[in-house]
């Protein structure tokens, strides 16, 4: 095992570069997630796509499932993937999705939550996030469960979630329109 081989790219899969990424308004973005992993030689990928996939998801950015499998098979040459989830209710019927999927891309390891606690992100429950581990297990028992904590922000007590999750990313954001090109 090489140092590479603990770092994680988190980003966003790309039908052709140039395409607008999400959070940066018209910017286009020149770097996908894959060409980032190319670029820097990194086996791990955190595929940000489904967070904004998915049918039954309000967020202004939607994507067919089949950009999702797109996005999968761009990806099937990293060792290892977490699938982001889509904020709010269809977070099960989204981790059920990623699941299944997760049989035909055996890569896929498990799901992230981002802004997880956030008032604006997924309003989650203990018992949510054991339904959640209950979906993944029943289908794959290998998936893990990722939540991400902004460093700049205060939370509310993790405590009650630990048994569900495997681990917490620790985010801290600072965008800019450079960091996207």
């Amino acid at each position: 095992m090489t140092m590479r081989d603990k770092f994680w790219v988190w980003g966003y899969t790309q039908q052709k570069l140039g395409m607008p990424v999400p959070f940066t308004g018209n910017v286009k973005s020149y770097c996908s997630l894959e060409t980032a992993l190319e670029y820097l030689g990194i086996p791990n990928a955190f595929f940000l796509n489904p967070m904004h996939s998915f049918e039954q998801t309000q967020h202004p950015i939607v994507q067919p499932k089949e950009e999702i499998i797109f996005g999968l098979e761009r990806l099937s040459s990293q060792k290892q993937i977490i699938s982001a989830l889509p904020h709010g209710e269809v977070v099960l019927p989204a981790a059920q999705k990623i699941a299944d999927l997760s049989l035909k891309f055996p890569n896929i390891k498990g799901v992230v939550l981002d802004d997880f606690l956030q008032l604006s992100g997924h309003p989650t429950t203990p018992k949510k996030v054991r339904q959640l581990r209950e979906t993944l297990l029943s289908v794959n028992p290998n998936l893990e469960i990722h939540v991400v904590i902004y460093s700049d922000l205060n939370h509310l007590d993790i405590t009650p979630y630990l048994e569900f999750i495997d681990s917490i990313v620790l985010w801290r954001w600072a965008s800019t329109e450079h960091f996207w090109k």
